[in-house]
Order: C-alpha cells, then structure tokens, then sequence
C-alpha cells in the first residue's frame, strides 16, 4: 500500500494506491490519525489506486469514520475501484459513506454542507 496525502484547503486527501490490508492497517491508521492530530476533521479517501481492500481495511474505514463524526467532521470516498466499490455493497457499508467520482465533486459537497 502506498499513501498519498494532499490538502486542499481545510480538506485533507488521503490517496490510497495498491492494496489495503490488515498488514497495512496500522501505517493507513497511522496516518489519518497524524492529520487528525493537526486538527483537520474533513477527509477524502481517494481510492482511484486501490485495487483491493479486506475486511480489516474496511473495518479502519469504519472506526475513523466514527472517530472523525465525533469530531463534527466527515469522510467521504472517491472513485472506489469495481472490486472495492462491489465489497462496499455487499458488506452494506455503501449505505454509510458518501461516494463521488471525482475529488472536486467531493470537495464541491464540503463547500455546499458549509454554506
């Protein structure tokens, strides 16, 4: 797995390349909870790199999921690959993070929550 991190604003993009597993779990954790520490609570999770996720990675999904909400902040996906995109369905997860295509589609949705 290979992590990316861009900002843009008072949004922090998270680029996630290859696969995420529980062997990467901590560093992906890690990494997001680095960000938080610097107080940022708006995130994406641009997934146009990732090729597979298992249930540990979409377990860390859902634990900062919450742990960002707590903070009044929000995550959202962008461009899950069809295999990802497809175990987000199954699990149900699909249901609980807001999905867009592209990066300013997800940031054009943070700018009109705040206005």
């Amino acid at each position: 797995m290979e992590l990316g991190v861009e900002t843009r604003g008072d949004i922090t993009i998270i680029n996630i390349r290859g696969k995420l597993t529980f062997g990467d779990v901590p560093q992906f954790r890690n990494q997001v909870a680095e960000q938080m520490g610097r107080g940022k609570v708006k995130f994406i999770f641009n997934l146009s790199g990732m090729s597979f996720i298992d249930s540990a990675g979409l377990g860390a999904f859902v634990t900062l999921s919450k742990r960002i909400r707590e903070r009044k902040g929000d995550l959202k996906i962008v461009s899950p690959q069809p295999q990802v995109k497809a175990f987000l369905e199954v699990t149900g997860l699909i249901k609980i993070f807001k999905i867009y295509e592209t990066n300013e589609g997800a940031i054009e949705s943070f700018e009109s929550e705040a206005g």
